[in-house]
């Protein structure tokens, strides 16, 4: 099953960390995600499809119960360009550089980075770094950064929001737009495997910052109509992140998981797995290995399985979605 959510214009996908005037003083700053989070597309189709929430103290528990024994995998971005509207480019969650990259460019990318790990000299291995960097220019996308300002707020008994007047608290956000130049909008889609209680139609439901109206299509349908999920695997692109406890070995885990000796070349950064409206509190936070991220791996594997199985914490609802490639 196919999910699309079609975005248009600006957005604000909230990340980790506090965003409240209350809480980082007279100032404070909000800065979005380039690409909402598992947890928030997942929180919004069991939204849509959910009637019996009930608590956990597994949080994962909590959206298996509404949309059934599943695996979200994605998300995979098709962008719509404004000169020729019946066309689309498919893209990938870079963040870690920031950017969206083409699906086109993966393999050139992988073989690069590959070898510039594989290069002994210093010297050599510095230059190779900035040509791949230019290169990359023409094939990643930065997403349009759109700062509004904004007063802090108190609300009233009747649940009227009115400006901290004593306090006078400012803050800003900073929103994401991919709708600018040839960009007419942005599309995100996700597979749905497993039983799931997800329904096929069109759908509208509010998401991210502000509850954005978001058009939601479901359709039957595999992620390879957009993709090639590659049978056999030597690297891994991190599609979404990979999630494990912190305080562990991040590359012992994944070695561990998948059964062979791995590299790894990304970033690892904390990310909060955000807040639970059922049990009024904050969710764990893990240790994440960032979208765009490469693992190699020490000996071939089965690469739809590394797919539809995905990898770490809570890849039922969407976190550890890899691409496998074989270079």
């Amino acid at each position: 099953m196919l999910v699309k959510f079609k975005i248009l214009g600006p957005i604000f996908f909230r990340g980790s960390g506090e965003f409240d005037p209350s809480s980082r003083g007279v100032y404070s700053m909000g800065r979005s995600l380039i690409l909402p989070t598992p947890s928030t597309i997942a929180g919004a189709l069991a939204t849509l499809f959910g009637s019996n929430f009930s608590p956990s103290q597994d949080w994962i528990s909590e959206y298996i119960s509404v949309l059934g024994k599943i695996a979200i995998r994605g998300p995979i971005i098709s962008i719509i360009n404004k000169e020729k509207t019946n066309s689309s480019n498919i893209y990938l969650d870079f963040s870690l550089k920031n950017k969206l990259i083409s699906y086109d460019a993966l393999n050139s990318y992988v073989t690069k980075i590959k070898s510039i790990i594989e290069e002994e000299n210093s010297a050599k291995k510095e230059k190779m770094l900035d040509e791949l960097n230019r290169e990359l220019k023409g094939k990643t996308i930065s997403p349009k950064i759109q700062e509004r300002i904004g007063i802090g707020l108190k609300v009233r008994k009747e649940n009227i929001k009115v400006v901290e007047e004593d306090k006078g608290l400012i803050y800003s956000a900073q929103y994401i737009d991919y709708s600018f130049g040839k960009h007419l909008l942005i599309e995100i889609y996700y597979e749905i495997i497993g039983e799931s209680k997800v329904k096929t139609g069109s759908y509208h439901t509010r998401l991210g910052g502000e509850g954005r109206v978001c058009e939601i299509m479901i359709k039957e349908g595999e992620i390879k109509e957009l993709l090639k999920i590659s049978e056999k695997a030597n690297v891994l692109y991190v599609a979404s992140p990979i999630l494990y406890d912190t305080g562990k070995d991040i590359i012992e885990s994944i070695r561990s998981e998948i059964d062979t000796n791995v590299k790894i070349y990304g970033k690892v950064n904390l990310l909060g797995a955000g807040y639970s409206l059922l049990n009024n509190k904050r969710k764990p936070i893990y240790q994440a290995l960032v979208p765009g991220s490469l693992i190699f791996l020490g000996e071939e594997k089965n690469g739809e399985e590394l797919y539809r199985n995905g990898l770490g914490y809570a890849k039922e609802i969407g976190y550890g979605t890899v691409i496998p490639l074989y270079i």
